[in-house]
């Protein structure tokens, strides 16, 4: 593991931005390996790119819908 990996620790980053909030994540290179780590590669509002400006573009597009509630399940209360 590098040092910086340690200390910023991007897989908890990642695991956190897919449970909780909602977020699209988009990752490109080195990072399409920190979404497998973390397990979420294939899920909704997750990116896994081939560059940068492709990343982006999917991004973008998904960041007009404010969240990605296709993550969440549907419930009734």
């Amino acid at each position: 593991m590098r040092p910086w990996a340690r200390v910023c620790r991007p897989q908890r980053a990642v695991t956190k931005c897919s449970s909780g909030a909602g977020s699209a994540i988009g990752a490109w290179g080195g990072g399409v390996a920190v979404l497998r780590q973390a397990g979420v590669t294939g899920s909704p509002g997750v990116v896994a790119a081939d560059s940068a400006v492709d990343a982006f573009s999917a991004v973008q597009r998904l960041l007009a819908g404010h969240r990605v509630w296709k993550r969440f399940p549907n419930t009734v209360a």
